[in-house]
């Protein structure tokens, strides 16, 4: 499922917001590890901080 062309796009879009709730969501419902879930939300939630755009923030 997590093939090469998607991981690859991944990590060249890491620092979005939304890319970050999509890790969140596949770490929990895909990979099923809570911890790294977590990880992701706390990653997103730092970023939120700083992040300008806050509508890409709402979405």
């Amino acid at each position: 499922m997590y093939e090469y062309e998607m991981k690859k796009y991944i990590n060249a879009t890491a620092s979005w917001p939304s890319r970050k709730r999509l890790m969140f969501a596949y770490e929990l419902l895909v990979e099923k590890n809570s911890e790294k879930a977590q990880k992701e939300l706390a990653q997103f939630e730092k970023l939120k901080k700083t992040y300008p755009y806050q509508a890409d923030l709402e979405r």
